[in-house]
Formats: structure tokens, sequence, C-alpha cells
């Protein structure tokens, strides 16, 4: 470790960060982030100022987040977890669990990140919790398969859930692939359910009856001033 915010294994697997110079791929700084059970890092991004924003899933209890954060404390089995750093990697700026009463899965390594344009911190992954927090989404209740796909927005200090949804129907459903630009996101995944929501598709319309179908979701930044 150089230079790290967690110098210490925590347990079992943890999550890590590093950064490296381009111009000789020198080693800026580098460290741990995880609890005292398991933590993958999934998603990365940078926010305007160049603070790293890592997501992914713990199972740790105490995986290190912020007093002030949306959710200081794990609900579920497994949580999502979004955690920005600062652009040093000194410190953790905030750090917030996501979850509901059930679990987000870690059975693949997926799910992304990416902030907007007024600084939101967008996310996505999978989940089996019918108490996921909501806000505004475009599916608001539970789909009713083993997994849920879900895409969810932090305010850009991680204090309020701007945004949440799930997205998924009565089979797997999985969101992995995630881009915001000119005031939209994209969201992409696979998904095995046949009642899946549609709205003004013009390829597909409708599962097509193999072990899974890609789906891909566009939606407007929600444009609400008082939480970004």
């Amino acid at each position: 470790m150089k230079n790290p915010v967690q110098a210490r294994f925590g347990g079992v697997v943890d999550a890590f960060l590093l950064k490296l110079r381009i111009a000789d791929w020198s080693l800026l700084f580098s460290t741990y982030l995880g609890g005292a059970t398991m933590d993958g890092a999934y998603g990365l991004a940078l926010d305007s100022a160049g603070n790293p924003i890592v997501s992914g899933v713990t199972d740790s209890t105490d995986f290190p987040t912020t007093p002030a954060a949306f959710q200081p404390r794990r609900r579920g089995p497994i949580d999502a977890f979004v955690t920005k750093l600062s652009a040093d990697g000194n410190r953790i700026l905030w750090s917030t669990y996501y979850g509901g009463s059930k679990a987000n899965s870690d059975q693949y390594e997926g799910g992304s990140v990416a902030v907007d344009e007024s600084g939101r911190v967008w996310f996505n992954g999978m989940t089996s919790s019918p108490d996921l927090p909501m806000r505004n989404g475009f599916q608001r209740s539970y789909g009713g398969g083993d997994f849920d796909g879900f895409v969810a927005a932090l305010s850009s200090d991680g204090a309020k859930l701007c945004y949440g949804s799930f997205a998924g129907g009565n089979g797997h459903d999985i969101l992995e692939g995630l881009a915001t630009g000119n005031g939209k996101i994209y969201a992409s995944g696979i998904s095995s359910s046949t009642n899946l929501l549609q709205k003004g598709s013009q390829i597909q319309r409708g599962y097509d009856g193999g072990p899974y179908d890609a789906f891909v979701i566009g939606l407007d930044v929600p444009g609400d001033r008082s939480c970004r």
C-alpha cells in the first residue's frame, strides 16, 4: 500500500483501489477498502474534481461508511456500497451502503457507476430485496422473480437518494452497464423474465425464449434541483 486510507487488510476478501501516473505508470496511491468479511468493487468513476467513486457489494457490517451518508449501516445479508475518496486517496469523503432486507447479490461480477452533469452518482446491480429504497422510479415494486436489476442515484455528497427503481419481472434480471450524458441515463443488462416492462421498443417486443435476453433502458435524468 502507498498513502492508503485503509492500510490493513480487513478480512476474507477486500476491495482495493490504486492510482497510477500515466507518464511513467508509477504508483501514486493504493488502498484496501473493506471490512471483516467479503467486499468486492465492480464499478469506478471520477467526478468533475477527479475524486474517485467506487461501487460494489459487501456483507461486512463494519465496511467503512460515514455518519451523514444515506445508509450508514448494512440492512441485508449483502448490500451494495458506494464510496467517494479524495483525488489523492488520503480521505474517504463519503461512503454508504445501499440495500434492503435481502441480498444485493454477489453472484456475478457486475454493476457500474457513473456521474451525471449535476454531480449525482448513479449505480446499478441486482437485488432480491422487495424493500430496496426507491424514489421516482419507473418500476417502484419488485418484479417477483429471484432477482431484479436496480438503478439508483445519490446526491453528490452521498446524503440523499435522488432516484431508485427496480428493473425486473418474473425471472432473473441483472443490470451491469451504465452511462450518462446529455441529460440521459442508459443502463444495460440481461433478463430471463417474460413480463419485463417495455416502452417504445423498436427492436424486439418481448422475451425471445432463450436462457437470457439482453435489455437496455434509457431514462431522462430527473430534474429535481433539491437533490444533487
